[in-house]
């Protein structure tokens, strides 16, 4: 999601291989240098038994327990057929939802990650498959990341290739999500204004319409849009101030009266809306305080000089601190003989990214 509202590189400088490869894949756009090494994008775990040096030692430990699977993989017996074969399809499980990770993040298909065995791949070779864009000096990164930047601000906003090619097919899905759902049939005119109305969801558009009258119904004199002073009443609404361009298109629309407009506008977008939210996010004062930054464009009447003076009063949040806390909540557990834990939290991991 965050390289949606701003570029984010990753560099490879050595090792960018399993759950790095798994942050690497999320960044906008990914550079590696001639030696460094990517990939692995598969699951192991390991089980230790101890039991034929037990019994060399003469020690004969006996489990006692209740359920049948309550010992699975412990280190003082031989694992079992059965055992090893759950463990297994439960790894073939967590790899489905890697490659899957890995495979929406950087725009290849499942089956090429699939194929790729978990293998790692150096330099160029990680370019060649799809796992990295570019390679790079490390000393040169920052420079080729700011110079890809500065080129794009004054190209007027074109971001690099890929990056490019995904934003238009992002677009590309809004606009056929809207166009094509049922909530647009009988109202084509209005999916249309929706369509082409900057920061409209398709689960916004989809609400408006639903609740907006089919063009083919018949409308009464005392309250279709077009019973003259009907539009004019929909155009001067209040709802309407920020959303001209949709208030104009249901105010086109026959069977619409102005009370329905209104709440259909309510609940559309303002159009400065996303540039206000732009002005905020992007300030200086915004670093560092971006949850805040974030809540504050949400205020109603909220201004950016408005929200710069509050974030400047507002202290800094501490990068090391949130890092610190993050890796401690997240950190995966060392591989365990035990019941196979770890592979669960991380399962639970993967299955909760977006």
């Amino acid at each position: 999601r965050l390289r949606q509202q701003k570029p984010v590189w990753a560099l490879c400088n050595d090792t960018a291989c399993s759950a790095a490869m798994l942050l690497a894949a999320a960044c906008s756009r990914r550079l590696v240098t001639q030696t460094a090494i990517i990939g692995s994008v598969g699951v192991m775990m390991a089980h230790i038994s101890y039991a034929k040096q037990l019994e060399q030692n003469g020690v004969d430990i006996t489990l006692i327990y209740s359920g049948s699977h309550k010992v699975d993989g412990n280190a003082v017996s031989a694992l079992p057929d059965t055992v090893r074969a759950d463990f297994q399809r439960r790894i073939d499980a967590a790899r489905g939802l890697f490659v899957g990770k890995v495979a929406d993040y950087t725009g290849l298909s499942v089956d090429d990650v699939m194929a790729t065995e978990a293998a790692i791949y150096e330099g160029q070779a990680g370019i060649d498959i799809g796992f990295a864009d570019e390679m790079v000096n490390a000393a040169d990164a920052v420079s080729v990341m700011s110079a890809a930047l500065k080129k794009q601000q004054s190209a007027g906003g074109n971001m690099p290739d890929l990056t490019a090619a995904e934003a238009v097919a992002q677009e590309n899905a809004r606009v056929m999500g809207i166009m094509t759902s049922e909530a647009a049939k009988g109202r084509e005119a209005l999916a249309q204004m929706l369509a082409a109305t900057p920061g409209m969801t398709v689960e916004q558009a989809q609400a408006i319409m639903s609740a907006a009258p089919v063009t083919s119904q018949q409308a009464t004199p005392s309250t279709t849009a077009d019973v003259p002073g009907e539009s004019d009443r929909i155009l001067a609404c209040s709802e309407a101030k920020g959303r001209e361009a949709l208030a104009q298109a249901l105010a086109a629309t026959p069977g619409m009266t102005a009370e329905q407009a209104g709440k259909l506008l309510a609940a559309a977008p303002r159009e400065q809306d996303n540039a206000l939210r732009d002005a905020i996010m992007g300030c200086d004062e915004a670093k560092g305080r971006e949850k805040l930054a974030e809540t504050l464009a949400g205020e109603p009447g909220m201004t950016a000089e408005k929200a710069k003076k509050i974030l400047m009063a507002a202290p800094a949040a501490t990068p090391a601190s949130a890092f610190d806390q993050f890796m401690a909540a997240n950190s995966p557990a060392p591989v365990s003989a035990a019941t196979g834990a770890a592979v669960d939290v991380e399962e639970k991991q993967l299955l909760s990214m977006p």
